[in-house]
């Protein structure tokens, strides 16, 4: 696996980091009654558990990755998208992540996997750096809220605006 030449895709101002980053400061793995894994919030909120899996699979599915794409993902969570994602054997699986706890599970997962790269930082913050992709695996619908804040810090304003009307036409 190889670590992210961007570094650029730390925030630009920390001083505004904001809302993103100290939500995802807050991320944590914990096991639920039943001793499934479970990523949850600093309020305890789950955000994804392995009992989701039917429904990530399929999301990535509608994906439709084949063998040779590029594919971006943002967030890893448990990695069971990533994992799904390697099924269809991509030539290049980006993934963005700034959460301390899923990075370093992240990175320990990557190490065995060549065609995969580790961008840390907020999809945000890393958009204007990371290129084109085949295929772009986002699944952030639970944080709607906290991303569209976000996305006003990115420092490129097309990428601000084509976000915002995406949106709009989904909405």
């Amino acid at each position: 696996a190889v670590t992210s030449p961007w570094a650029a895709c730390t925030f630009y101002d920390m001083e505004s980091a904001g809302t993103l980053q100290q939500w995802a400061d807050g991320l944590r793995v914990a096991k639920n009654d039943q001793g499934e894994e479970q990523l949850l919030d600093a309020d305890g909120y789950m955000i994804v558990s392995e009992s989701d899996t039917a429904e990530l699979r399929k999301s990535v599915d509608e994906l439709m990755c084949c063998e040779g794409c590029s594919v971006l993902e943002v967030g890893f969570g448990l990695g069971k998208c990533a994992e799904l994602i390697q099924q269809a054997k991509p030539k290049m699986h980006t993934i963005v992540e700034c959460a301390p706890a899923v990075l370093q599970r992240l990175r320990e997962w990557a190490k065995a996997r060549s065609n995969v790269t580790v961008v840390e930082g907020t999809w945000q913050s890393c958009l204007p750096n990371l290129g084109s992709f085949d295929r772009i695996f986002f699944d952030a619908s639970k944080n709607l809220e906290i991303n569209v804040q976000e996305m006003q810090r990115c420092p490129d304003v097309q990428h601000r605006n084509l976000y915002l009307q995406a949106l709009q036409r989904e909405g």
